[in-house]
């Protein structure tokens, strides 16, 4: 009888072999009579037994591809001849994962050279604003500075170092000339502003953002800003000792913070605003240039300042002459 593929496969393993040998048996007994010529009526049926023997043989070797790709289903590597043939270019083609690497030196550029969105904007409307620095500084220990998170990405990368050392330098000395209890609002060569508050234990609060941004939105900001720091350090103990980097560690919530005030509007309902400027009596509006004793300059006292590398006062005095350049 012919051999059929559908019933072969609901056989063992034991019995295609068993069936597999006796066709091939039957195949050499009428290779022999052909070649002997005693019965020419059963040359025809050569052929059907080749066929019987192909059919079994492509259902052991089914069966067999199919319990070995349940046994390599959940391996890592699977034999070449297991997987999807599909085409050579969908093979050969990166996965998704391959797609989205980069290498070392484009992340690098990334990081340091950010793409920049810049968009119009209508008269009347509001331009993008800039928070550059978030700072918590002790005013009785000559405002040293306890912690505090930059944003420099909108300078270019080899001047970050120099506005940092900067803005460090002006952090400490408008904590150092702030009294308990102030809030002072300091501009600088009209190209960023200071808003400072020191509260009666002498821990001071300062965010130095550009002139856009609004005032109210930046003293509630600082007022968050101190509230979060003496809920994180309580006691004068746990400040002792204390530096930016390990703060940074201890408490990654400024580095969001800095983040989040980026968008005033976000960062401040109006309500709060309203309530913090109520209990607010006297916000002094100073320069830099005022807030120094009588007879001393900000020239020179950055030059006298041993804070300040020769990069940093040397990048002070470009800029000064860049900005009275674009104003006149």
């Amino acid at each position: 009888t012919k051999v059929k593929a559908y019933e072969l496969r609901t056989k063992s393993k034991t019995d295609l072999a068993k069936q597999l040998e006796d066709l091939k048996q039957e195949l050499q007994s009428l290779r022999v009579q052909k070649v002997s010529g005693s019965n020419a009526n059963k040359l025809p049926k050569i052929t059907e037994v080749r066929k019987s023997i192909a059919r079994v043989q492509t259902v052991i070797s089914q069966t067999q591809r199919d319990q070995l790709r349940l046994y390599y289903k959940a391996a890592k590597y699977v034999p070449l001849d297991l997987r999807p043939k599909k085409t050579r270019a969908i093979r050969r083609r990166m996965t998704a994962f391959e797609r989205t690497r980069k290498t070392e030196r484009t992340l690098k550029k990334l990081k340091h050279f950010p793409q920049r969105n810049r968009t119009l904007v209508a008269p009347g409307g509001h331009s993008d604003m800039k928070v550059f620095a978030l700072a918590i500084a002790d005013r009785a220990n000559d405002g040293r500075i306890l912690a505090s998170a930059y944003d420099l990405t909108s300078f270019n990368y080899f001047q970050r170092s120099s506005v940092q050392e900067f803005l460090n330098f002006f952090i400490k000395t408008v904590t150092e000339r702030t009294q308990p209890g102030q809030r002072q609002k300091i501009e600088e060569q009209e190209t960023y502003v200071g808003y400072v508050y020191c509260r009666g234990d002498n821990l001071t609060g300062v965010i130095v953002t550009d002139a856009e941004y609004p005032l109210r939105s930046a003293f509630s900001i600082v007022s968050k800003l101190l509230e979060d720091f003496s809920a994180r350090f309580p006691t004068p103990s746990s400040r002792s000792g204390m530096t930016p980097a390990a703060v940074e560690r201890e408490w990654p919530e400024l580095r969001d913070q800095l983040v989040r005030v980026q968008d005033p509007h976000a960062a401040d309902p109006l309500l709060r605003v309203q309530r913090d400027l109520d209990e607010t009596k006297v916000v002094l509006h100073k320069t830099m240039e005022s807030l120094l004793n009588r007879g001393e300059r900000l020239d020179d006292l950055v030059q006298r300042s041993d804070q300040l590398s020769a990069m940093s006062k040397t990048f002070y005095t470009t800029a000064k002459k860049t900005n009275s350049c674009c104003v006149s």
